[in-house]
């Protein structure tokens, strides 16, 4: 807070009340997003691992890329297919 208030004289008397680091992008289901983007051919999506998207990234890269590549995958991508967030 110290260091913050020489940078930011208009801080020193605040206090910190809540903090939090390291946020990663989420689906709302809790599931990675990954597939091609509805409605938008060629446009593909690899997110939403969360916390754990530094071990899923390695398998959501070389999928995605393939689907950039090839337009398939060796992966059965179904349960990760950004189509179901579409509204019904």
């Amino acid at each position: 807070m110290a260091n913050l208030a020489r940078m930011l004289p208009g801080v020193a008397p605040g206090n910190v009340v809540a903090h939090t680091a390291c946020l990663r992008p989420m689906s709302g289901d809790g599931h990675v997003v990954l597939g091609g983007v509805p409605g938008a051919p060629r446009v593909f999506v690899a997110t939403g691992g969360g916390r754990k998207g530094i071990l899923h990234g390695p398998a959501m890269g070389a999928a995605c890329a393939d689907l950039v590549v090839s337009g398939e995958t060796d992966l059965d991508l179904t349960p990760y297919d950004p189509g179901r967030f579409r509204e019904s």
